[in-house]
């Protein structure tokens, strides 16, 4: 994720801060392994409907999980972020750019669960770097159940 930061620069927005033409190319390579994902469906199962989400704006504060992380954290510390939130504006940025590349692909039987911004910014609605807290992780089941009800009125009650 270094390669994809600048150093922090205190009169630069977050957006800024992205190394934009090296973490388009990181994008460009996860679009293909979606598009690969795709067309492997349309190949041995047409009538599949993938389903896939952009996560939401996870806060880098260094907490991992059984000995494994931290993942975002080291990044904004190793470029000189002065704190959490700086190098979470930065997260959300870069979110927000996967989860427009992801909406790109949104066709038929491609649907994209909007999942950003479900959680309240806080530390709280986290169990580590990446993963939702509980309740919170419920959340997003809930989003899923209803939109999976939606595009299969018959099939899920």
């Amino acid at each position: 994720m270094a390669l994809w930061v600048k150093d922090w620069n205190p009169t630069q927005p977050p957006a800024a801060h992205v190394n934009q033409p090296r973490f388009a190319a990181a994008l460009a390579l996860v679009r293909a392994g979606y598009e690969d994902l795709i067309a492997i469906r349309d190949k041995c199962s047409p009538d599949t409907h993938l389903i896939f989400h952009g996560y939401d704006f996870a806060i880098p504060d260094g907490r991992g999980i059984c000995k494994f992380g931290p993942w975002l954290k080291p990044t904004f510390g190793l470029r000189n972020f002065p704190t959490i939130a700086s190098g979470q504006a930065v997260v959300s940025e870069m979110l927000g750019q996967f989860e427009a590349m992801l909406e790109s692909l949104s066709g038929p039987r491609v649907t994209v669960v909007r999942t950003q911004g479900v959680l309240a910014p806080q530390v709280s609605s986290w169990h580590n770097e990446l993963h939702p807290a509980k309740a919170e992780f419920e959340q997003f089941a809930d989003l899923f159940h209803q939109k999976i009800k939606q595009l299969f009125p018959a099939r899920v009650a």
